[in-house]
């Protein structure tokens, strides 16, 4: 082979299969994508201009020369725990609402003098009647004894204690009858709690009256509350309007509202 065949015409020398990136090139891409990603991860970021400027607070160079200094993270004012911003303009509050009391209380009279309604048109809601283990134990806290504040007017309590079994004992009452108001016990406690009227008699007792539905059937309850001492004397059941309406008389010291049993209407009170 002679020394010019053995000469190549540089045009003619295979070329170089060209490949993307050289080892220290691609280790060092790989590098710096790596530490982007992690500091992406974490929420830093760095800007050209810092970059370009070299400013770096790292104590790796290598970072320092491809990344510059990360941007720092902006900080949110922080609320006061339990106070919440409103979203929306809050609307303007309405004037509160002043107790409304019906014309008839305070004033001395009957029911159809007062112009007051009949006893058939009082709301009546679902009465529950106990069974007799709950008889049993009402006749307990009879003996027990407790008192019973009233939902809707201020001040008000009476005390609930044997009394009432002494007085129909008393007055010879069955046992059948005894153990027909005592059914409606829970409904007793409703009436002196929540009632829908209550009136003072005479003698300076007071009447408490609610009513309530058994089935299809309308029903009262009246009891009656020693003016001095709040303790109840006696409560009937009955299911007769006129006997009601006849017991409607003297002073009208409350009035329930138009729904009678809901305290979220406006009720009338002293």
């Amino acid at each position: 082979m002679t020394a010019a065949q053995g000469e190549q015409d540089p045009a003619d020398r295979p070329k170089p299969r060209k490949s993307l990136l050289n080892r220290e090139a691609l280790a060092g891409t790989l590098s710096a994508l790596f530490t982007q990603t992690l500091l992406a991860k974490k929420g830093s970021k760095v800007t050209d201009v810092q970059a370009a400027q070299g400013e770096c607070e790292s104590k790796d160079p290598e970072h320092c020369r491809v990344h510059g200094t990360p941007r720092p993270k902006e900080k949110k004012p922080k609320e006061p725990r339990g106070v919440h911003l409103p979203k929306e303009t809050p609307r303007p509050q309405d004037a509160p609402q002043t107790r409304q009391l019906h014309p008839a209380v305070g004033k001395t009279g009957s029911w159809q003098s007062l112009g007051l309604e009949s006893a058939a048109l009082f709301p009546a809601r679902k009465g529950h009647l106990l069974t007799e283990h709950g008889i049993a134990r009402a006749y307990r806290m009879i003996n027990r004894g407790f008192t019973l504040r009233s939902a809707v007017i201020p001040g008000d309590k009476v005390r609930i204690k044997d009394t009432i079994l002494k007085h129909w004992r008393n007055k010879g009452k069955p046992k059948a009858e005894k153990t027909r108001r005592m059914e409606v016990f829970m409904e007793a406690l409703r009436a002196f709690k929540n009632p829908q009227e209550v009136w003072t008699q005479k003698d300076g007792m007071r009447a408490y009256y609610r009513s309530f539905k058994i089935g299809h059937r309308m029903e009262f309850i009246s009891g009656v509350v020693v003016n001095k001492n709040n303790i109840v004397v006696s409560f009937v059941r009955s299911n007769r309007i006129n006997y009601i309406n006849n017991k409607r008389k003297g002073k009208l010291i409350y009035k329930a509202g138009p729904r009678g049993h809901s305290r979220a209407t406006p009720l009338y009170g002293r």
